[in-house]
């Protein structure tokens, strides 16, 4: 109802320090509340299965969803739990459109039989930016195409990753890439700074130490 979206948006969370802080943000952005032009802070720890964009408020998966605002971490971590997931795209922040994700560290443990799972983006369109950000986090995969900061930048968009670093463990699974899941079709990605340390590797192909591309990759240094 309309009583019901007013509610949602009126409380929609700025500051992030708990649970139930980061269930209320996907909940707004779930109901269409994309935070465009908006920051929103992390401040303290916290863990979570929830993830932002990318499901409606039925929880059925919607291409349509994004976060557009600016999220700082604070370099507070994420630690991000999720086991046998099937679908594509998971991570904290599921989809992305023209946002900023800063200063995020992440961390957990992620199992998927699908693609794009367990970086701290999955999916990011229009311009975004993704900086300062360490994903600590254990991911095994059967499936393919993954990231270990993003997983997929969109056709046509553009990604501006910079002063992020992967010390986590990537298994099982094919087509890895240590920054950059894949750039697709018409997209730039624009990597700079960035460092692919992990803990462990134990899969079956890797496509690019940093980037997997079909589009245009500016690896600056």
């Amino acid at each position: 109802s309309d009583v019901t979206y007013t509610a949602i948006f009126k409380e929609a969370p700025h500051t992030i320090a708990s649970e139930t802080d980061w269930n209320n943000f996907a909940e707004a952005v779930s109901y269409g509340y994309d935070y465009n032009g908006e920051d929103v802070t992390q401040t303290a720890d916290i863990t979570v299965s929830t993830m932002v964009g990318g499901a409606d408020a039925a929880g059925v998966y919607d291409e349509s969803i994004f976060f557009k605002g600016t999220f700082d971490g604070g370099c507070n971590t994420i630690t991000f739990n999720k086991a046998n997931a099937t679908e594509q795209y998971t991570a904290p922040f599921r989809r992305i459109d023209g946002a900023t994700i800063q200063n995020v560290k992440v961390t957990g443990t992620v199992s998927s039989s699908n693609r794009f799972a367990g970086c701290v983006v999955a999916y990011s369109k229009g311009t975004s930016t993704v900086t300062n950000c360490i994903n600590s986090t254990s991911i095994t995969s059967t499936g393919n195409t993954h990231g270990g900061i993003v997983g997929m930048v969109g056709s046509g968009g553009t990604l501006n990753i910079s002063g992020c670093v992967f010390n986590g463990t990537m298994s099982s699974g094919t087509d890895w890439s240590g920054i950059l899941g894949l750039c697709n079709s018409g997209c730039t990605a624009n990597i700079s700074n960035c460092l692919f340390i992990p803990a462990s590797v134990s899969v079956s192909s890797t496509s690019g130490t940093i980037f997997r591309s079909n589009g245009t990759v500016n690896p600056l240094s």
